[in-house]
């Protein structure tokens, strides 16, 4: 064949590559666009290559698949906050001894205070949980550790919906998963630390908050204000994402003409308001941000140039923010390996992509507020980092749903002979996540 015969052959097909490729990506695209009231459009299962095994019995039951997977795992996460309490880990950490005196204090000597001054002070919330456990059951190791196991195990639950409803359900399924078996998670779940209870009361005061505004409910938006507002007596940290993530709500209320008059929302923060008022009252009396916060971390950093490399760091490797192992005997580990740091990019991606979507702007915001404590304070004791690690785990499953997406488009679009074939032999993908997630998830721990 003449040389120029063969140049036009290549010029030819790739004009018809091309296309093909631009069309390849606009349906990855649209497949990964929320719908217009800024969900997920398409979930993994509306894809056009499936598998049609159970497929009429998966469309139809779904709830109940969803609820079988999300309760085997709730099961599953409190048998891995629980197995062996008494000894793993040893012995009984100093915050924890002093917030069991605390809560024995309550119980016996019937101590109301709102501030305890043990353990460089706190709230006196967590200590009332605890002597709620201890009245339960008895005063020992496993009853002392009984309010953050039962936090960490219902945190996965109440996770799953507020995600589910925020972000759709592929991404609520993954996450669950993520969440149920994270080792940090775990860990904070099996000592006495405050901290993962008081995630578990911002991630459920926001769903109600949600169900509220969705639902125009008025005492859903009261309950909501209630947790929300209980969350500032569990742990002093709490002070700073309750004033945070109420002026990002106010925020994104005034900004959408239709929620400035959604009464939901006012009642929620005015409730909650109301709810904290106590403690803020004593923090203002006790002059709390200035004598307080210098025994909560070391000189926290407000160079710019610092602040600029901490977030690099945390943002391109999520890594752990104590370099050789936090004071709360947590050692120098990253949130997520190399696989679950590469699905946290392509979440954070995902989201930038579509960032014209309330519920991505809500998303990303929340991060950067849960990851203040990681950039300002790198030396701090791990566990105050545990929203930021939450939310890096709810990005990551974005960034699963997003490459799982990607590969069924793909091989719909490049192997249609190949989805002609499976398709014949009926073989099962439509309980897509066991199937197609579960290897990568598994991978990324």
């Amino acid at each position: 064949m003449p040389a120029r015969d063969v140049e036009q052959s290549a010029l030819t097909v790739e004009n018809k590559e091309t296309p093909r490729l631009k069309e390849f990506w606009s349906e990855v695209i649209e497949a990964l666009s929320p719908n217009s009231d800024g969900q997920q459009g398409t979930t993994i299962a509306d894809i056009e290559f499936r598998w049609q095994f159970l497929n009429g019995l998966w469309q139809d039951r779904r709830w109940i698949f969803e609820a079988i997977y999300v309760g085997l795992l709730t099961i599953i996460a409190f048998w891995l906050r629980i197995n062996d309490i008494e000894i793993a880990p040893y012995g009984v950490h100093g915050d924890e001894a002093l917030f069991g005196l605390d809560a024995l204090n309550i119980k016996n000597a019937g101590n109301r205070e709102l501030w305890m001054p043990s353990a460089l002070g706190n709230p006196s919330g967590y200590a009332w949980i605890i002597a709620a456990m201890f009245t339960i059951g008895d005063v020992d190791v496993t009853w002392l550790r009984m309010g953050s196991i039962l936090s960490g195990t219902l945190l996965v639950p109440a996770s799953y919906m507020l995600v589910r409803q925020v972000l759709g359900r592929d991404v609520a399924l993954i996450s669950v998963f993520l969440i149920a078996c994270s080792s940090w998670l775990i860990f904070q779940s099996r000592v006495a630390y405050q901290m993962i209870t008081v995630v578990l009361f911002l991630v459920v005061s926001l769903y109600f908050l949600h169900e509220a505004v969705k639902r125009r409910d008025i005492l859903i938006a009261i309950i909501g204000g209630i947790i929300f507002g209980a969350s500032i007596y569990i742990f002093k940290v709490s002070l700073i994402y309750f004033a945070l993530i109420s002026a990002t709500i106010l925020i994104l209320t005034y900004f959408p003409n239709e929620l400035r008059r959604r009464k939901e929302v006012y009642i929620f923060l005015i409730v909650a308001l109301i709810v904290a008022a106590p403690l803020l009252l004593l923090y203002i009396e006790m002059e709390f941000l200035v004598v307080q916060a210098g025994s909560l971390y070391n000189e926290p950093t407000f160079e710019l140039s610092q602040l600029a490399k901490r977030s690099g760091e945390l943002v391109l490797h999520v890594v752990n923010p104590v370099e050789d192992g936090g004071p709360d005997g947590v050692p120098g580990a990253s949130f997520l390996n190399i696989f679950g740091s590469l699905a946290f990019a392509i979440g954070l991606v995902t989201a930038f992509r579509f960032i014209g979507s309330r519920p991505y702007q809500l998303l990303l915001i929340i991060y950067l507020i849960a990851m203040i404590p990681s950039i300002l304070f790198p030396d701090a004791e791990s566990r105050r980092y545990l929203f930021g690690i939450l939310l890096t785990l709810i990005i990551a499953s974005i960034g699963i749903r997003s490459l799982i997406i990607t590969a069924l488009v793909a091989i719909k679009f490049y192997i249609s002979d190949l989805n002609q074939t499976i398709r014949s032999s009926k073989l099962c993908a439509d309980p897509q996540l066991p199937i197609l997630a579960t290897g990568f998830i598994l991978i990324s721990f």
